[in-house]
């Protein structure tokens, strides 16, 4: 059987600089907000893994309708394609 439990955080990005907020872990994580061409670049150091803080890195891509989110922590990259229905 596999059991998740997905956790969710409200974060608010300026435009320009940086902002803080608190991690899952409450650990400060300083975040970027960046774009690159059409895709939106988040940048956040200081996130807990393990006993290691590392920096993550998400990009949010529209392809053919659907948001696809790239998600790299450490040397581990997730991609999730969210659909509209």
């Amino acid at each position: 059987m596999l059991k998740t439990k997905i956790r969710t955080m409200n974060s608010t990005f300026p435009y320009s600089g940086s902002s803080e907020q608190k991690g899952m872990h409450g650990e400060i994580v300083t975040s970027f907000l960046s774009f690159e061409g059409e895709d939106m670049i988040i940048v956040g150091k200081g996130i807990k893994c393990g006993d290691k803080l590392e920096e993550m890195r998400r990009q949010f891509k529209i392809v053919d309708g659907k948001m696809h989110l790239f998600q790299t922590v450490g040397n581990v990259t997730a991609t999730r394609i969210l659909v509209r229905q």
